[in-house]
């Protein structure tokens, strides 16, 4: 997905492309239930004021990439106290986001069957939703389109002519050599399950531990975090749990059975991709979006194309640098 975006984004400005993508499984950009939530996403992580204005000119970007595909349906934090609903607000506000505190009647009317406990709410006006299928499709379409071209195999070493862009995903060890910066990325497993016989069309919903989010095929609610882990099995104490946490929220979900699938998604040591040149000469990366990629796909694309073209970066590209890590290590 990374990939796309960056191979879009070249195309766009006249470079010739060719994206390799060999269908690895488990790539996690196939398997996410494709939340664009800079609001949610920075306030659960307790993040600065820089990163979230990262996050909110990433989901801005995404109407000049593919006008459209990002749903702006809000999303809506829900809570049986309170304070913590007041406690999400203020750090949405202390972040800059637009946040609607909800009383119950206001959550039944966006969403009716909500566990009766769930008696506060918080809604980010930032946040959005796009189809991670529709979405693969429209970025591969768009790129050949433009005159790009898409091969179902793995890049080697002997296709390089001219700037490499890698964006590897969970493949990412085995471009060390060509890479090193790509040796910082550890994995991280995500489980998710979603119910095919329900189509829930309200809003993004999150609690601790749990989303519950529209998907094209089904309501998907997610999502393990295993660090540390490629594998792509599914594991049904995981998946179980999953389904409690998720009829916490709506009890009819109680009933209705789940299909589990399973992603491996690369990480750096901030949680921020690495977008940008590497130590290598002629190599640019794109890898390590941890669970923002969908998010950060247009602000990376931006740095990437401006690497590869040699113009100047974009303000977001010192924040993603690939080189970052080492300045720190030396200073430290």
């Amino acid at each position: 997905m990374l990939g796309l975006a960056c191979a879009l984004a070249l195309v766009r400005r006249g470079v010739r492309v060719t994206v390799f993508d060999d269908g690895l499984p488990g790539q996690a950009s196939r398997v996410a239930a494709g939340m664009i939530a800079p609001a949610f996403e920075a306030a659960l992580e307790d993040a600065d004021a820089g990163r979230a204005a990262l996050y909110r000119s990433a989901r801005d970007a995404w109407e000049s990439v593919l006008p459209g595909v990002v749903q702006a349906s809000g999303a809506v934090w829900l809570s049986a106290e309170e304070a913590s609903a007041w406690d999400m607000a203020g750090r949405l506000a202390r972040l800059g986001f637009c946040a609607d505190l909800l009383r119950r009647s206001d959550l039944e009317a966006l969403q009716p069957g909500l566990a009766p406990d769930l008696s506060h709410g918080v809604r980010a006006l930032d946040d959005g939703l796009l189809s991670a299928p529709e979405a693969v499709a429209g970025l591969t379409s768009s790129v050949v389109a433009a005159g790009g071209r898409v091969e179902p195999r793995a890049w080697r070493s002997e296709d390089r002519d001219g700037p490499v862009v890698l964006a590897p995903g969970p493949g990412a060890d085995d471009l060390v050599e060509v890479a090193p910066e790509l040796g910082l990325l550890t994995p991280i497993k995500g489980q998710r399950i979603s119910y095919p016989r329900v189509r829930d069309p309200g809003p993004v919903l999150r609690a601790q531990g749990v989303y519950l989010a529209p998907g094209p095929g089904g309501l998907i609610a997610g999502a393990t975090m295993e660090p540390g882990r490629r594998d792509l099995d599914l594991d049904p104490a995981q998946l179980a749990a999953l389904h409690a946490r998720a009829a916490a929220l709506l009890p009819a979900l109680g009933s209705q059975p789940y299909e589990g699938r399973a992603g491996v998604r690369m990480a750096t040591p901030d949680g921020l991709p690495l977008a940008g040149s590497s130590s290598r000469d002629g190599v640019i990366l794109a890898a390590g979006a941890r669970r923002n990629g969908w998010l950060l796909a247009p602000v990376v694309a931006e740095v990437v194309a401006a690497a590869v073209l040699s113009e100047p970066p974009p303000p977001e590209a010192a924040l993603l640098d690939p080189g970052r890590f080492a300045r720190l290590a030396v200073s430290g």
